[in-house]
């Protein structure tokens, strides 16, 4: 399967906020809403396979609150229902941490779902370190993994 990973545009936005729904109506409202933030300035990645966007990745170019614009924060990664388990989710994070590196960004941090074991076990394989967790009390802790780039 071919994979082509690229900047996310506002004419993917329909698609993307399907995509990123999670098959709510009230999740694409919203995802129609936040998710051209992160299209103006550079911060989401598709993944296409053919016309068809088959995953996202969208960022923050700074930690939480931190001034430092040498550490960046991978908000969500979603890849479509009928592209999951072929490696997409690998390429855009792949992709997103070389972009990051070329960017100078010293450190990438992403929080993940303990429940989420296909990113929990891709965040290692690709060299992040588990940096502690928060507990909220949902039964899922959601551990935090930094990137050194």
């Amino acid at each position: 399967m071919d994979i082509n990973i690229r900047e996310g545009g506002m004419n993917d936005l329909k698609e993307l906020a399907i995509m990123n729904s999670f098959g709510i109506e009230s999740g694409r409202i919203l995802a129609e809403k936040e998710l051209p933030r992160f299209i103006k300035v550079g911060n989401l990645i598709v993944a296409e396979s053919g016309k068809e966007i088959a995953g996202l990745l969208y960022f923050e170019r700074k930690f939480f609150d931190t001034t430092d614009s040498n550490n960046w924060f991978l908000t969500q990664v979603t890849v479509g229902d009928s592209f999951r388990r072929k490696g997409i989710g690998e390429k855009l994070w792949v992709y997103f941490l070389q972009f990051a590196k070329q960017n100078s960004v010293k450190r990438v941090f992403a929080d993940i779902r303990e429940s989420n074991t296909a990113s929990f076990n891709l965040a290692k394989k690709l060299g992040g370190i588990d940096s502690g967790y928060l507990d909220f009390g949902d039964g899922d802790k959601r551990h935090f993994y930094r990137f050194d780039l």
